[in-house]
């Protein structure tokens, strides 16, 4: 279980890779440079995991982390863009045997789209 303030590297959590997808454009490239720079050995697997996370972004609306970070943990993440409260990222995710991908697709990911838009809805 993460603590508040554990440290987190962006590019292996859903609400990172979220958080990347739906920023503005000149901040996400700062971002992926810096990624690219610490983790220079591993950053054409980390690459193709982002692009893939922000094709799913794109085409659905959300992002996942399958094992990445932890082996054992799997989560989905939508994010929301909103003028006065700027970029917010809403997750669910939990021990791999609970939340597969399937059930991360099929189930939680359309509840968390959903939840989001009616968020999206109230504050605005």
């Amino acid at each position: 279980r993460r603590q508040v303030g554990t440290y987190l590297p962006i590019h292996l959590s859903s609400m990172g890779r979220a958080c990347l997808a739906a920023m503005p454009e000149d901040e996400r490239e700062f971002l992926l440079n810096a990624i690219r720079n610490k983790h220079k050995e591993d950053w054409i697997k980390i690459n193709r995991d982002l692009d893939k996370a922000f094709k799913d972004y794109q085409d659905f609306g959300y992002c996942f982390s399958i094992g990445e970070w932890h082996k054992d943990v799997n989560s989905v993440a939508v994010p929301l863009i909103h003028e006065q409260h700027g970029l917010l990222v809403f997750n669910c995710g939990g021990p791999s045997f609970i939340m597969n991908r399937e059930k991360l697709e099929e189930d939680i990911a359309p509840r968390l789209l959903h939840m989001v838009n009616n968020i999206r809805t109230e504050i605005s």
